[in-house]
């Protein structure tokens, strides 16, 4: 038994390892500290295994790293951050405006990046590479990249799988169980909520094929002339590897060229600098974190609910560090203020009783895997359909934005502190998190590997790719059986009408007999 279980740790790890250095391309340059996260953890961890990583970002990293060599993309930080002012009113939008908001943001991007001389300089080149690992974030116009250097794509989406890359994979996602990504909805869905589920998912699909990729195919054919159309290439993408996880997010459908490595981000808690470090030892009875992530700036909040949110943290017993970007005047005593804060290494902290947050994925994943239930403020996009997720699953209160006032935020915040079963909810879905064969940054590096080794893997395509959307759904089929039912009734409507007539025609030669 014992020799078994050798020979296979052996195969496992030969097989990690049968890789010789591969020359990978990162392709993360979207100005979101978020997206550098994901793009950065693992484009490090690869050079580290011994890979030479060439890696588009628009952020630098504090020090040089062997084996990994950047594209700075940094002239692009300043017009998102312009962009970035606006994300506190899309609660007020429909999904239409939201879908086409982020879409044309992603567009606009995308065009930026490859008008950018570290982009072009590196295209003139004549570098060559195994496998280009990219985000996937409505940048379409970068699969080019893989006709272009001839190497296999690989997506990293920022998320679960949603309409804005299943069509890569032509992964399913029935509209019947499955939320749409900027839905308030959860897998247990009334009538009602399957019905405008199904329409965000129509309108989603609608965007995406009949606007965002004609656009993103202009821009590749603009940057990378002679490419085939980018509908031709599509298939070239190998593996979409998802920033989710069945601890967090509701089970869903996946085909075999999608893989959860959710949580693969989060890295061994780093050591904080000695006043923040106090402030979390000495709080005896314990600490509340509060972060609206990279995006959205506390600063930026309303002053009413500025003043909310202050009134309700005063009255705490626990101390309360907050990520804000400018000072605050006669901010209360038990209350600590940070421009900036490294998020991972203090929800390390096992005096971190409650995690104030904007239901972004990552924060949601790290609360989980330190186990610290979350009051959720969710402004955008998928924030509230994370939060309406952990909130699901018993670890946390969904409090929307524009719901936010000194009552909402006070009860929510004391139930969350006083009541030990949400505490006792997001343990569980700890160990859930926490029970698997390979960490998740090992189950990326595998599949990646897998890929290289294998060529591009083509083998885990979906034979879907191959039919158009009207034959997956099988609606060619369906109207054919509807035509034909049709004929059937008419057909017997013809003959009945015949017998009736024939007996009519009878019955009035009795009559003239009699």
């Amino acid at each position: 038994m014992k020799v078994h279980l050798f020979a296979n740790l052996f195969v496992l790890i030969f097989a990690c390892k049968n890789v010789e250095s591969s020359k990978i391309l990162g392709v993360f340059p979207m100005a979101a500290h978020s997206h550098y996260t994901l793009g950065f953890t693992l484009m490090k961890e690869l050079a580290e295994r011994g890979h030479e990583v060439t890696f588009i970002t628009p952020y630098r990293h504090k020090e040089d790293i062997e084996n990994l060599k950047l594209v700075s993309v940094e002239e692009v930080v300043e017009g998102v951050t312009e962009q970035k002012k606006q994300l506190y009113n899309m609660h007020e939008w429909s999904f239409y405006y939201q879908a086409k908001f982020i879409l044309n943001i992603g567009i606009d991007f995308t065009r930026k990046i490859f008008n950018i001389k570290s982009v072009k300089d590196l295209l003139r080149s004549k570098e060559k590479f195994d496998v280009i690992i990219m985000e996937n974030f409505i940048n379409d116009a970068f699969i080019g990249l893989g006709n272009h250097f001839k190497a296999p794509v690989i997506l990293i989406a920022p998320g679960p799988t949603t309409y804005l890359c299943n069509y890569f994979v032509s992964n399913p996602s029935p509209s019947s169980y499955v939320p749409n990504i900027a839905s308030r909805f959860s897998s247990d869905m009334t009538l009602i909520e399957r019905m405008k589920n199904l329409y965000y998912d129509i309108l989603g699909e609608y965007l995406i094929h009949l606007y965002a990729i004609p656009k993103h195919n202009e821009i590749m054919q603009e940057y990378l002339p002679g490419t085939p159309n980018l509908r031709e290439i599509m298939s070239n993408v190998s593996l979409i590897l998802t920033s989710s996880h069945v601890s967090i997010n509701t089970p869903a459908p996946t085909v075999p060229a999608v893989k959860e490595i959710g949580g693969y981000h989060v890295s061994k808690p780093e050591k904080l600098p000695n006043d923040l470090q106090e402030f979390l030892d000495n709080a005896k009875e314990g600490i509340v974190l509060f972060s609206l992530g990279s995006n959205l700036q506390s600063s930026d909040l309303p002053e009413h609910m500025k003043n909310a949110i202050l009134k309700t943290l005063s009255k705490l017993k626990q101390k309360v560090l907050w990520k804000f970007e400018v000072d605050i005047p006669n901010k209360p005593k038990n209350v600590k203020i940070m421009n900036w804060l490294p998020q991972n290494s203090v929800l390390a902290h096992p005096n971190i009783k409650l995690f104030i947050s904007h239901g972004g994925l990552l924060s949601v994943i790290e609360s989980v895997h330190y186990g610290v239930p979350i009051l959720g403020i969710p402004v955008f996009w998928d924030q509230e359909f994370n939060i309406r997720s952990a909130e699901n699953n018993g670890f946390a209160i969904n409090l929307p934005f524009k719901e936010l006032n000194e009552r909402t935020f006070s009860t929510a915040v004391n139930d969350l502190l006083n009541n030990p079963e949400y505490t006792k909810n997001v343990k569980s879905r700890q160990k859930i998190l926490h029970d698997q064969p390979l960490t998740p940054m090992d189950t990326a590096v595998y599949w990646i590997e897998y890929v290289i080794r294998h060529n591009g893997a083509h083998h885990l395509k979906s034979p879907s790719l191959k039919l158009k959307w009207y034959q997956i759904n099988m609606l060619d089929i369906a109207i054919i059986l509807t035509l034909f039912t049709i004929l059937l009734f008419v057909i017997f409507y013809f003959i009945i009408k015949h017998i009736i007539s024939m007996f009519g025609d009878t019955t009035a030669v009795k009559a003239k007999k009699n």
